[in-house]
């Protein structure tokens, strides 16, 4: 199975206000940033956007959430609008900035984790 074909396998198990903005947040992301790498989460009721080295990025605004020792994260709302505010745009440049290989963009690829051994259809 490609993992184009796990997504949709994941998503068709998901309720339709969070698979709208799963997809939503992933379209903004790849045409704003393509290859790079992203992290996107789908929990059962909500979608978040991961910041990996968060913790040492400026964020004025206070939109980051997460109090680990590395990452950070933005709970996206639906249809992930939140991706095109300022204050997330600026995050998502810090980032860039901070990386320590410089981005150059191109082709990704989807790579597709899941946390639980048997997924489940949630409420």
């Amino acid at each position: 199975m490609t993992a184009s074909q796990q997504l949709a396998a994941l998503l068709a198990k998901c309720p339709p206000e969070l698979v709208k903005t799963a997809k939503a947040a992933r379209a903004r992301l790849r045409q704003r940033l393509p290859g790079a790498i992203v992290s996107i989460a789908i929990y059962p009721r909500w979608v978040n956007l991961f910041f990996l080295q968060g913790a040492h990025l400026p964020d004025p605004e206070g939109v980051l959430q997460g109090s680990g020792n590395q990452v950070r994260f933005i709970r996206l709302d639906p249809g992930a609008t939140i991706l095109d505010s300022p204050a997330v745009r600026g995050l998502i440049a810090e980032a860039i900035a901070f990386g320590d290989v410089p981005f150059r963009g191109g082709k990704g690829r989807l790579v597709i984790r899941t946390i639980s051994r048997n997924p489940r259809r949630r409420r």
